[in-house]
């Protein structure tokens, strides 16, 4: 009889499967019916969970600035859970390639979304259709962590500080140009923060990519842009860029003689990226408290913090709960949605 406890658990996990769940929703039986299988489904999976490589869903291009955060906590998580976690690069569209696939994955805990605050939060503000809803399609796990972004300014720009840079935006309306990776995302929001705050007027120059970027400020053709410090930092070594300030609410470890930009008396200025890890929508809580757990355990490792830190990261502290990321979703998209519509960021 014990030997054949797998077999049972395994056609437990199909019938499971088969009747609780088709093509990604719940199928409507009677209460008690719906109850009883609820529960002993959720047993089921819970307690063969993971018996097969996890899938995670990486929206953006291997070898970035991303690549950096996701990587460790792929290999670490896997480590936990006793099973591989296998890195699948999905970018495009401002993350939404990514975030489509993931939203109609099955869920049983097998397919994992590195959720960026621009994927969850401001997408949902700025674009008119998207092929998901965060709310409805995406079940929080937990916090991994971010970074804050830093003003970065090509050499020959006539300012070396903040308040040097408004001075001359507003001597020049319009004439300052700035990009960024794409309409809508963390550094256009920041920028967009800073003309509203500064009252001064720039121009937006979107790319395709920080590589694009930086090519452009190498060429003096592009004055300034908000980008991650991993992202320049080469050409910082080189003295190829400057840096004028950094956009957290605190200095930089790493650079600790950079000021802020909240310094140059712009107080409450805030402009940066998290990233967190997300499932579908319905994956029984079970599995989701289990992924919390680990991700936390992964998140407290010496290892870990000290290689993200390395490439200008901050980590979460490995407390966090699906239920505290889930109020961070709520409350960025309410705040994006309200600085979209003042400043008319629209994408179609």
């Amino acid at each position: 009889m014990k030997a054949g406890i797998p077999e049972f658990r395994g056609i437990l996990k199909s019938v499971c499967r088969s009747v609780v769940t088709r093509n990604g929703a719940r199928i409507r039986l009677p209460g008690l019916a719906m109850l009883l299988a609820s529960m002993v489904c959720t047993s089921a999976f819970a307690q063969t969970y993971p018996d097969r490589p996890i899938r995670f869903i990486v929206p953006f291009p291997p070898g970035g600035t991303t690549d950096i955060m996701a990587r460790p906590i792929g290999q670490k998580l896997g480590d936990f859970l006793g099973q591989p976690v296998l890195l699948d690069f999905r970018p495009g569209a401002s993350s939404i390639v990514g975030g489509d696939i993931a939203a109609h994955a099955t869920p049983d805990g097998y397919t994992l979304l590195f959720g960026g605050m621009s994927l969850l939060t401001m997408n949902p503000a700025t674009f008119k259709k998207l092929p998901y809803n965060t709310a409805r399609d995406f079940a929080p796990v937990g916090l991994i962590g971010g970074y804050n972004l830093v003003l970065i300014a090509r050499l020959g720009l006539p300012a070396i500080t903040v308040p040097e840079l408004v001075k001359l935006a507003k001597a020049k309306p319009g004439l300052i140009t700035y990009g960024t990776t794409g309409v809508g995302g963390p550094p256009h929001f920041g920028s967009v923060m800073l003309e509203s705050m500064a009252g001064i007027r720039m121009q937006h120059i979107p790319y395709k990519g920080n590589t694009q970027i930086n090519t452009s400020l190498l060429a003096e053709e592009l004055d300034i842009s908000l980008g991650g410090l991993s992202s320049v930092q080469a050409l910082l070594k080189s003295g190829k860029v400057k840096l004028l300030a950094t956009a957290g609410p605190r200095r930089l470890a790493l650079l600790p003689d950079l000021p802020t930009i909240a310094e140059a008396g712009y107080a409450g200025y805030q402009a940066g990226t998290w990233f967190s890890l997300v499932t579908r929508a319905g994956t029984p809580r079970a599995i989701i408290t289990r992924l919390n757990r680990e991700l936390n355990r992964v998140l407290k490792l010496p290892e870990v913090i000290q290689q993200l830190e390395a490439g200008g990261y901050e980590v979460a502290d490995g407390t966090g709960t699906p239920e505290s990321l889930a109020k961070l979703i709520a409350d960025d998209t309410r705040r994006w949605a309200a600085l979209a519509r003042e400043a008319r960021i629209e994408t179609d």
